[in-house]
């Protein structure tokens, strides 16, 4: 497609008036450049012959650095890189291929001029106010990166500053804080450069990341054991990419120390490419039961049996040949004595070609992030000291951000004052305004108090419900495990009576319960194995109950919050047997309050296919004539880390059915893993089209409001050129075999693509003013903006229609608001019907919406169209997990097919 005939995204149509203005603190610092700024970018690529290694992330940064402190020294303070592939100068380098050295070993680096930036272009961009010029890229991307290079230079080469991603930095002579089992936490700065209206900003963040200590590895290795238990599969995805200092053997002779990267454990699978594999009993053995082959290197009349002292840089070979454990081979070969022989050996090699070591003789080395999974007492820790630094830093970001920018460093000169740049020390202000809250109603018209966001469910009635016959629970405990906390027979029955008469209080039309329920024992590993399957066996117990008698409902309890369980419970519910279900923690139930089983019952009450809170039809806008059919799309990937790499993704579209938005079902696709475009987004609308019909007459909606999860600066066009034009395929389609008027533009629906951002890092607290002391006192908060706070001015893009808005209340730590970004729009600038302007109607319809996530009685922080399809992801990872668990996934074409009694519910909530 030519570059001219591709849609273009919106422009911004304006800015809002609605609401009682205020002015904002932003976490944001200008950035001042020369307009003359002259800058080259080129690109750096290695020369690899078969015997050179792979070159890590750490060496690739050193050779680009050892290039240019080499070949270009008259220029080093004009040179930047991001030590990957990218170099900035504001000085003409000679391209060619350049020699250096590193650890006695010679490598060839080919630098290449990929073009020039002038920043006056940039500039002169921004000062349009929003106008495309012609003929012009639409997001200058290559200055905003090279400006992002030149920030992230020093701490990036900084010893003092760890930088594990290109943006995020954490000084490392800080305070650092302790998190127990052999982990703390750094707090640092994330920076991003963006270009906003009229100039250019510097966004800082206070983040923070989790560290291994620098300590004995089985010191470490035990404290994860205290904390999480004799689980090796987990020890192994603790352990797995660590890098580690052999204790037992000499450096090299250059003084710096041999470095080893931890594969896993022994596994008895190890050593495929050997010719004598190894011996090893069971997965993470210990030393005694890992046996390998060990060649002779000398006559076996001159072999040796003295040993030197550990550590030595000469020793003498031990008389050991053929198999022999690593317990013997250590003690023979190093005289180490291995004390504690239940931990697990490590593999330091590869799984095909294994090199074993003792955790005993390994010493970890520091600064090295941890991406292992956190207890709840880590998690609630974490939590605590992210909130309190998080209040704490937002007052000294200036400070920090000078800090890490290499401002106040005398030893060396800034990267920053070298190419001319200045980054302010005071964070700007901006304007915002706080939208009125909407009018929540349940039954009988009986207005909720709506304060800062929030609301109570007593004394009112779910808006709509559907008769539930009779429903039942199933109790799962586990047969090796007793919980003190645990529910007797006595206890259960009575937090189910109160339940139930929850469900009655708030106007559920629910049955009675059959009594005395369903129970099933499993093992620790949830019935892994041969033989009859328990949980299946009572899940088809419930079916065949089901048709004796009709039962419409399955609360599941959980003895404790497992993963695998959940997945397999799902699993077999929504795809397998089709029941309505509902899970819970026993926990968590036997100290339920009347808060918890209101919100317990609202989640019944979706499933069944009712409508908890409602607002009235001046609210809803153009919504409220129910001719406009609202969807929420989300793609959830594999996350990194974890142990199922081979999941693919998944993509989610739920829809709403009617003008009251109190259901939205929804359906999956799976595609490729990290793929963020849904090229099969066409099928999943016409799926929701159908459904449309169906609830209403055969009618179809005249205008489709997609809310789409962000995705990065570079994909917007992918979303237009792909996505757009899929839908706009599929209502040709549906719409062709539906209408009857003249011209194919009359058939088809106008629509509104709207992505909404959750990972940024924009912050806005409150200014000292009298009005913002005023919302403070309201709200009981020190810094956050009340609920409906709404900017759209100062720190939003300067072409991009966007706006951020704060839906919610946050009563802990900084609210984070919600980026909209309205990519392209038919509904709110191409009719006339309302007289308020675009921005004022987009605005107020996303931020009532946020009053209908009827999980809660709280405004949610994103619409609910984007909330409820990252359910829908969610829910979709947890079949893919099952499947893979059963050897049943097969990547890129697997389908996720519901069962007809949950397909068009919101089975997924």
């Amino acid at each position: 497609m030519d570059d001219l005939e591709r849609t273009r995204p919106a422009q911004r149509s304006g800015y809002g008036s609605e609401g009682y203005k205020l002015t904002l603190h932003a976490n944001f610092f200008e950035l001042c450049i020369p307009r003359g700024l002259l800058l080259y970018r080129y690109h750096i690529a290695f020369t690899y012959d078969e015997k050179t290694p792979e070159i890590s992330k750490s060496l690739c940064s050193n050779l680009i650095m050892s290039m240019i402190e080499e070949h270009f020294s008259d220029y080093v303070g004009g040179i930047v890189t991001d030590g990957k592939q990218n170099i900035i100068s504001k000085h003409k380098l000679l391209p060619g291929v350049y020699t250096t050295q590193q650890d006695r070993s010679s490598y060839e680096l080919s630098l290449k001029l990929t073009g020039t930036l002038l920043m006056s272009d940039l500039l002169n961009q921004l000062e349009t106010s929003g106008e495309v010029l012609p003929n012009t890229r639409y997001t200058p991307v290559e200055h905003i990166q090279a400006l992002n290079i030149i920030l992230g230079h020093y701490p990036k080469f900084s010893r003092h500053i760890l930088s594990p991603t290109s943006n995020s930095h954490f000084a490392l002579d800080t305070q650092r804080i302790s998190l127990v089992a052999g982990l703390h936490i750094l707090r640092g700065l994330s920076l991003t450069v963006r270009a906003a209206q009229t100039r250019l900003l510097c966004n800082a963040r206070l983040v923070h990341t989790i560290c291994h200590d620098e300590c004995p590895l089985d010191y470490a290795m035990i404290s994860f054991i205290r904390e999480n238990g004799p689980n090796m599969a987990k020890l192994a995805g603790f352990l797995r990419g660590l890098r580690i200092e052999p204790t037992h053997l000499p450096r090299l002779r250059s003084g710096r120390a041999r470095i080893k990267r931890i594969a896993g454990l022994a596994m008895p699978e190890d050593g495929d490419k050997n010719t004598h594999l190894p011996v090893i009993s069971r997965f993470a053995a210990g030393p005694k039961d890992v046996l390998f082959y060990r060649e002779s290197k000398a006559p076996a009349s001159q072999a040796e049996v003295a040993v030197t002292e550990n550590g030595s840089k000469k020793r003498k070979r031990a008389a050991l040949e053929g198999m022999v454990s690593v317990y013997e081979y250590f003690r023979a070969v190093y005289g180490i004595e291995i004390q504690d022989s239940s931990l697990p050996v490590l593999n330091v090699g590869s799984p095909s070609n294994p090199s074993y070591m003792p955790p005993q003789v390994c010493w970890l080395l520091p600064n090295q992030l941890s991406r292992a999974p956190l207890t709840a007492v880590q998690t609630q820790r974490l939590s605590n000291i992210c909130t309190r630094n998080n209040h704490d830093g937002a007052t000294n970001l200036g400070r920090e951000l000078s800090r890490i920018l290499g401002s106040g460093d005398s030893t060396r000169e800034s990267n920053l004052e070298n190419f001319g740049l200045a980054v302010a020390r005071d964070m700007i202000t901006v304007p915002g305004r706080v939208l009125k809250s909407p009018a929540v109603i349940y039954r009988d018209k009986c207005n909720a108090n709506v304060r800062s966001g929030a609301w109570s469910s007593h004394g009112v009635k779910v808006g709509e419900n559907f008769r539930c016959s009779r429903w039942t629970f199933l109790r799962i405990t586990y047969a090796s495990t007793v919980d003190k906390r645990a529910l007797d027979d006595r206890s259960l029955d009575r937090t189910i009576e109160m339940l139930y008469c929850k469900m009655k209080e708030l106007g559920l039309d629910i049955g009675n319960f059959w009594h005395p329920g369903l129970r099933v024992s499993l093992n620790d590993k949830g019935h892994v194995g041969k033989g009859a399957d328990p949980l299946a066996g009572a899940l088809e117990r419930f079916t065949e109950l089901s048709h004796r008698s009709p039962l419409s409902l399955l609360l599941v309890i959980l003895p404790r919050y497992d993963e695998h369980l959940y997945s397999r419970i799902k699993m077999l519910c929504d795809i397998k047997k089709g029941i309505r279900n509902v899970c819970v923690i026993e926990s968590k139930l036997a100290r339920a309050n009347g808060q918890f089983l209101a919100n317990l019952a609202l989640k019944i009450n979706m499933k069944l296919g009712g409508m908890n809170q409602l607002l009235d039809e001046s609210s809803l806008g153009l919504i409220g004539d129910g001719r406009t059919m609202v969807v929420g799309v989300d793609v959830t990937h594999p996350s990194s880390g974890r142990l199922y790499p081979k999941l693919p993704s998944v993509a989610a579209m739920v829809a709403s059915v009617g003008p009251l938005l109190g259901q939205w079902p929804g359906m999956m696709h799976v595609q490729p893993a990290g793929q963020e475009i849904v090229p099969t987004i066409g099928s999943l609308l016409q799926s929701r089209l159908r459904v449309w019909q169906a609830a209403n007459n055969e009618a179809l909606p005249e205008n489709i409001l997609v809310y789409r999860d962000a995705v990065a600066d570079r994909q917007y066009q992918g979303i237009l050129d792909v996505e757009l034009l899929d839908m706009r395929k599929a209502c040709r389609e549906v719409y062709h075999a539906k209408s009857r008027c003249r011209t194919e533009e009359d058939r088809l629906p106008r629509i509104t693509v709207v992505l909404v951002g959750k990972r940024h890092h924009a912050r806005f607290t409150l200014s000292t003013t009298k009005t913002e002391r005023f919302h403070r006192r309201e709200q009981k908060q020190d810094k956050n903006p009340v609920a409906g706070t709404v900017v759209d001015r100062g720190v939003t893009d300067g072409q991009m229609w966007d706006f951020y808005l704060q839906s919610h209340a946050a009563p802990r730590g900084i609210a984070h608001p919600a980026h909209y970004i309205v990519i392209f729009d038919e509904i709110f600038s191409g009719t006339s019907e309302s007289r308020e302007s675009p921005t004022d109607a987009i605005q107020r319809l996303t931020y009532n919406m946020c009053y209908l996530v009827g999980r809660s009685t709280n405004a949610a922080s994103i619409c609910p169209a984007v909330f409820y399809a990252d359910l829908l992801c969610s829910r979709g990872r947890c079949y893919l997990t099952e499947l893979l668990r059963q050897g049943e996934l097969e990547t890129g074409s697997t389908e996720l097919n519901l069962h007809k009694n949950v397909r068009d519910t919101m089975f997924y909530t």
